[in-house]
């Protein structure tokens, strides 16, 4: 579905295109389509050839911020790697949630698994940038 997502983006309508991101929601919660499903969600995140639009990917943050809370280390690696090319590629959509993804982020900052250390690291600075932006368009400072 990533693939045609990639592809067709352009032909899609916003409601089929809010009727996938509800599916890949869906399929969060399934132990079986999870990692296909993160995998997915990165690939169409990184997808250089063209800009797509996808709104509401920030409905997805709540299933996220869940799947950091398993404890498997793959779920976590694959989550990191989803969020770090979702928040990378589409930082307005996830302004709102940006303090919430980074208090949950920073628990994977530790010194046991560099992979995921890195990855989180990486996630943080995203966020702090989106934080930053929201901070210099405030006026309460």
């Amino acid at each position: 579905m990533a693939q045609l997502i990639i592809i067709a983006h352009n032909a899609l309508q916003k409601n089929q295109i809010d009727q996938i991101i509800s599916i890949y929601g869906e399929r969060l919660n399934n132990e079986l389509t999870r990692e296909a499903t993160l995998k997915a969600l990165t690939l169409m995140a990184k997808n250089q050839p063209g800009v797509i639009k996808l709104q509401g990917l920030s409905s997805l943050t709540p299933k996220l911020v869940d799947l950091m809370h398993k404890a498997q280390r793959q779920i976590h690696l694959s989550t990191l790697e989803a969020v770090l090319a979702m928040v990378s590629r589409y930082p307005a959509q996830f302004s709102q949630q940006a303090g919430m993804l980074q208090g949950e982020i920073v628990k994977f900052i530790n010194e046991n698994d560099i992979q995921r250390s890195a990855l989180a690291i990486q996630c943080a600075q995203n966020i702090i940038n989106i934080n930053k932006g929201i901070t210099e368009n405030s006026h309460v400072l």
